[in-house]
């Protein structure tokens, strides 16, 4: 099966959503498989360790991926071109595809816009100058970024104003970097009085930073667009969906994906195929600019691909709405269960769980033999050897752990055991923690949603990375042992019972369980509930029934071996873990601890027999304390019915 790989720098940026959504669709129904990778900035200041993402280039290097889709003019906003070029050429071993910047090295193939930007320019201002009457025009541009698409887009802006001969002063020409909330910052600093408005229009070089002075203006209480006329550009989806709707031109950055999802099955197949594929800028006059009245609904549009979007009805807003608060549930619920999942044997059983909340179709974990230390000056050398640690397919519902799948990544991405066919849309996402690089994760995705899996994706390397060190340590460090010499320390045991209270049970007993895990040793975990307690206060009164509850953990620290762990949970309810022993054995352990009881009992002359009911199970279908103290709450249940059954 042939891998195409595409590149972008984030999924938070809305030209990579709309190239995205273009390339899901293409390939949705094509037997490929798409391998999507978000990079981030080069020269990024943001995050610290954001430098390692940056290292799927080198990942993406792998004799696996037959041809790669890169969004190229996007990363010109942190970097020239002819820097990006050099990190392209390293590729040239395999087709490339790059849009909205052109490249003539070989191997290489262009989506590129219609070089008509002076042509948009000069038909906005004009349309202002001659439709709504504007005599002054300011500009939100990102001059400081050397960004093509930004100096292009201010040269075409400067020359328009003075073929119209409309007055623009470059006091009025506000450096947004093309980012929100840097334009919404210098606009906030600049005009702090709606007097120091002095324009009755405004373009911006894209729709991110033209939202921020409609947002700015509001503020001011300038009225949009009665006062101040506004216009971005790129057609974003947030300019389809503000308040007023925001006058933009479109890029068709849909089709811009879409044509290379195109253009790459063409290249596979062997066809003859041009250089260069043009995609032409068209302006969409909205109410921003004062051309659609605010009460009247704009149309469904519906760009050349035939994909339409419903733009400021009461449905589709109910829809986002709905969608949004069940997002926001999902990342909650997704941060509970990667946060049990201490060790990599837990994230192993809850692999099934992760991919149901998460939306997606199977994963597979890779890490390296040795963690790398990456300096951020130092480029990523890919490791020669990596093991399949796990992978989960929901649809077959096929799970393994394993650690004898060992292959070399610059050869092979995706498991050939496991994910050898499978086509669709993926995600390949670097396992790291600072400096320290794991390995990465690929995960077949079922939407296009790729903001909530960026989210996602960064929650879970975070929570891996830890378990993958918590695990580690525990294998090198056996603080067990010299914790369990502790067990009277004041804030774990019970006071009644001498033995280890619910909080030293729980500390101690994950503890032990986690180890013994990753050294694959047998483990139980039992839950006890004493019979008929109550019927011994009402009896006898409540100093009896305490001495019932001290003479039952007796029986059960008896009962059980020195290193077991047995602590009081509640009033009458007991836990115990016990490692090395098999779940088959347990029913020996009931008998035991029944003779221990009348044993016990006639020793001490109770008027009673000590009785208690025992619930356990093994680790089969997960590694965390509290849902195995609930299975084997189950399983005690069913004795106590049978129990009652046998006194009727």
């Amino acid at each position: 099966m042939k891998t195409v790989a595409v590149i972008v720098p984030s999924f938070a940026i809305e030209y990579s959503l709309e190239f995205l959504s273009g390339i899901y669709d293409f390939f949705n129904d094509k037997d490929v498989r798409v391998l999507v990778a978000h990079s981030r900035f080069f020269n990024d200041s943001i995050g610290t360790f954001n430098y390692q993402y940056l290292t799927v280039f080198n990942l993406l290097k792998s004799e696996q991926i037959d041809l790669i889709i890169c969004a190229s003019g996007m990363y010109t906003s942190s970097m020239s071109k002819v820097e990006f070029a050099e990190v392209l050429k390293k590729y040239t071993n395999k087709p490339i595809i790059s849009v909205a910047l052109s490249f003539d090295f070989e191997n290489c193939y262009n989506i590129v816009q219609k070089n008509n930007c002076d042509e948009i320019l000069y038909e906005i201002v004009n349309h202002l100058k001659t439709k709504h009457g504007c005599k002054k025009i300011a500009f939100l541009s990102a001059n400081s970024l050397e960004s093509e698409d930004g100096k292009q887009r201010y040269a075409a802006f400067v020359k328009a104003v003075e073929k119209c001969g409309v007055e623009f002063s470059k006091e009025d020409e506000i450096d947004g970097k093309f980012v929100y909330a840097i334009a919404k910052a210098e606009l906030e600093k600049k005009y702090k009085k709606k007097e120091e408005v002095k324009f009755d229009a405004l373009i911006a070089a894209n729709d991110g930073m033209a939202l921020a002075a409609i947002d700015h203006f509001k503020t001011l209480g300038i009225k949009i667009p009665d006062q101040v006329k506004v216009i971005g550009f790129d057609n974003s989806s947030s300019s389809r969906l503000s308040n007023p709707r925001l006058s933009s031109v479109s890029q068709n950055i849909y089709g811009q994906g879409f044509k290379a999802g195109e253009l790459a099955i063409d290249i596979l197949e062997g066809k003859k195929v041009e250089k260069n594929k043009i995609v032409e800028l068209d302006i969409l006059y909205r109410q921003s600019c004062g051309c659609v009245p605010k009460i009247t609904p704009e149309p469904m549009y519906i760009d050349k691909f035939g994909k339409g979007q419903i733009e400021g009805s009461l449905e589709g807003l109910n829809n986002s709405y709905s969608d949004t608060i069940q997002e926001k549930y999902n990342i909650i619920s997704f941060m509970d269960i990667v946060k049990s999942s201490n060790t990599i044997r837990q994230f192993y059983y809850d692999l099934p769980y992760i991919i149901d909340n998460i939306n997606m179709e199977n994963i597979q974990i890779v890490f390296y033999k040795e963690p790398v230390f990456l300096d951020p000056e130092e480029d990523f050398c890919v490791p020669e050897n990596a093991e399949l640690k796990m992978f989960y397919d929901s649809k077959t519902k096929n799970k393994n752990m394993l650690d004898d799948e060992i292959f070399n990544p610059s050869k092979i991405l995706f498991s050939e055991k496991y994910l050898s066919d499978t086509n669709g849309v993926h995600i390949i996402q670097p396992i790291f923690s600072g400096e320290i690089n794991y390995g990465y994760c690929i995960c077949k995705i079922n939407t296009k949603k790729f903001v909530d899996y960026g989210v996602h994706l960064k929650i879970f390397i975070n929570a891996i990375s830890q378990a993958y060190e918590y695990t580690h340590q525990l294998l090198l460090t056996e603080k067990l042992k010299s914790e369990n010499l502790d067990l009277n320390a004041v804030s774990r045991t019970d006071e009644l019972t001498k033995i280890l209270n619910r909080r030293g049970f729980k500390e101690l007993g994950q503890r032990a369980i986690d180890l013994a895990q990753e050294k694959l040793q047998p483990v139980v975990v039992i839950f006890g509930d004493m019979d008929g307690l109550k019927t011994i206060n009402d009896t006898y009164g409540h100093e009896m029934g305490d001495k019932a509850i001290k003479l039952q953990a007796k029986v059960l620290s008896k009962a059980f071996r020195t290193d077991d762990i047995v602590g009081r949970l509640s009033g009458d309810e007991f836990g115990i873990i016990a490692v090395g022993m098999g779940v088959e054995r347990i029913n020996d352990v009931k008998e035991k601890v029944a003779a221990l009881n009348e044993q016990i009992s006639k020793e001490n002359d109770l008027p009673f027999t000590l009785s208690i009911s025992l619930g356990g199970v093994d680790l089969q279908s997960s590694s965390n304390l509290k849902r195995l103290l609930s299975e084997a709450d189950k399983k005690l249940y069913v004795e106590k019915q049978i129990k009652h059954a046998k006194r009727r």
